[in-house]
């Protein structure tokens, strides 16, 4: 591979020499190192990312694409002491989150943070979604998204805009809403800012 081609699995055009090498192949794979962004959204430490590595099919002659096959170096002890690294199938977290996770989160949405509703937006602000997430034991972005559509899908929580007090109303912040309104001492605009957006 080029170097720094750690952003572009799975595409082809990553690879050393000339392009007859890939036209030539019937079936062309890249194998590339964990990026800091991957290691965030699987809720890996950074500094941990080499260990991990994923390979992509960059082509493949009459074959389906398929999902990203992530692997994990595992260091082993041969018989002669010596320690090598062996590559592991390793699969990401799922990001499952269970029907007592949406009930636990709906109880943050509805209590807001000091105040004011819980932000959308997942990053590390206080009022972020985000925090109610790992407070709760769901730690990586996958799963923190999939929360946010459960909540929105299945349990009726919809993205308004909202006033803060004593500021003007012209002035808005995005908030997320329970079904029955709360948090409810909010100046809440009436219109739903998913279907304002769309």
């Amino acid at each position: 591979m080029r170097k720094g081609s750690s952003e572009s699995a799975g595409d082809p055009d990553i690879i050393r020499g000339g392009g007859s090498l890939v036209g030539l192949s019937r079936v062309t794979l890249t194998v590339v190192t964990m990026t800091e962004d991957e290691a965030n959204a699987l809720g890996q430490p950074v500094e941990h990312r080499k260990q991990f590595f994923r390979v992509d099919g960059a082509k493949g002659n009459y074959a389906p694409p398929r999902a990203a096959a992530w692997h994990e170096r595992v260091e082993h002890e041969l018989a002669n002491g010596e320690l090598v690294a062996a590559a592991h199938p390793w699969t990401p977290p799922a990001g499952d989150v269970t029907l007592d996770d949406c009930l636990q989160l709906l109880q943050a949405v509805a209590r807001g943070h000091d105040g004011e509703p819980l932000s959308p937006k997942l990053t590390d602000h206080a009022r972020s979604l985000k925090q109610a997430c790992i407070r709760i034991g769901i730690n990586n972005e996958t799963a923190q998204q999939a929360a946010l559509r459960r909540l929105k899908d299945e349990h009726g929580v919809t993205v308004h805009k909202f006033a803060r007090t004593g500021r003007s109303k012209n002035q808005t912040w995005l908030g997320l809403r329970t079904r029955e309104r709360k948090p409810e001492r909010v100046l809440w605009s009436d219109a739903d800012a998913d279907e304002e957006a769309a």
